[in-house]
């Protein structure tokens, strides 16, 4: 586990920083710049203790007006010295990896430039970024087709789910029976979701439209009775990254790296699919779980179940989808019904 530094206590400048920034890129920056400050307290240049993010500033501003001859190029130092810190950090001490410290070091660039003081990471031998693979670019053709593959019941319910709901992976095999039950046992639509985010504890509501309440029934028709505290998906997020896996190769034909079509994939084709039909973007947002500036917040948290299952309802359609399936399964359907028909044949001529 990362050490947070609870103790650690930010500048005035850096919260002021912070406080102008989004929720989300607030929340990830306060991290990094906890452990800045943590390596500045203790960082030396020429002898003296930096101590501080505003003296560090002062220091690389009044170096960088220096003329060229001159300049002591702490900014660099400070840099290359912070890389290093990175380096022993991290999970039981190891070190984080690249993109961990380049996270972290692009944190403070951010925080500098706020202050409109450049820093540059030249000549300090930052490690190189691993290239991540990219989201899978969505279509409703595609992610039909993708459901398609998807031959269970469970996991053509819990993709669809994904979908119209805009949840993380964590959250939704989180859901409960309980969550859904009033509005599904009623045949509601949309079926309001409301939630508290695992990952931010921000509270929030989401929905389900048709197809997601229509692959609930056939699948939760094949389970016993369901008691309010039953998970909607007993399974594990490694099973569920595993099995959309192997699925995302018949749908790309292979792909090297991590699943470009995998959850994570799908809930920002939510938000793409509700903004590019003119959804306002902040309502994407707070119906993901993400942690809207405080006066939305408040005007959000304020409104009912019921005043937003009508602004859902303006924006369900953009999230419609039909299953294509592929032709493997229309192959077997229709072999399964021609046996049947065979057997039913047999039957009515032996009766006669």
């Amino acid at each position: 586990m990362v050490t947070v530094f609870d103790d650690v206590v930010l500048d005035e400048s850096v919260e002021r920083f912070l406080a102008d920034c989004k929720p989300s890129t607030a929340l990830t920056y306060r991290s990094s710049l906890k452990h800045f400050q943590k390596f500045i307290s203790g960082f030396e240049f020429s002898g003296e203790v930096v101590g501080s993010c505003t003296r560090m500033l002062d220091l690389i501003s009044a170096d960088q007006a220096k003329p060229v001859r001159e300049k002591q190029f702490i900014a660099r130092a400070i840099m290359k010295g912070f890389k290093e810190y990175l380096e022993t950090q991290g999970f039981e001490n190891k070190g984080f990896a690249p993109k961990g410290i380049l996270t972290r070091v692009g944190a403070v660039q951010s925080f500098a430039k706020y202050y409109e003081v450049v820093i540059s990471t030249g000549y300090t031998q930052m490690p190189v970024g691993i290239v991540q693979t990219k989201s899978y670019p969505w279509s409703k053709e595609s992610f039909g087709r993708f459901i398609g593959y998807l031959e269970t019941p469970l996991y053509r319910a819990l993709e669809a789910v994904l979908y119209q709901s805009g949840l993380g992976i964590g959250d939704a095999l989180a859901l409960t029976y309980e969550v859904i039950r009033d509005d599904f046992e009623s045949g509601i639509l949309p079926i309001c979701l409301d939630l508290v985010r695992h990952k931010t504890s921000v509270p929030h509501v989401s929905f389900l439209s048709t197809e997601a309440a229509d692959l609930l029934r056939v699948y939760l028709g094949e389970r016993d009775s369901l008691a309010d505290s039953d998970l909607l998906f007993p399974i594990k997020a490694r099973s569920v990254q595993g099995y959309f896996a192997l699925r995302a190769q018949k749908l790309l034909g292979g792909y090297v790296g991590r699943n470009p079509a995998g959850p994570h994939s799908v809930r920002k084709f939510f938000r793409k699919s509700l903004v590019n039909s003119g959804c306002p973007e902040s309502y994407a947002e707070y119906w993901e779980g993400h942690n809207l500036r405080t006066d939305l917040r408040k005007t959000y948290t304020a409104m009912d179940a019921e005043e937003w299952r009508l602004e859902f309802r303006k924006y369900m359609k953009a999230l419609s989808f039909k299953i294509i399936e592929p032709d493997e399964n229309v192959a077997r359907a229709t072999k399964v019904k021609e046996s049947e028909n065979i057997v039913r044949t047999i039957k009515v001529k032996g009766g006669c």
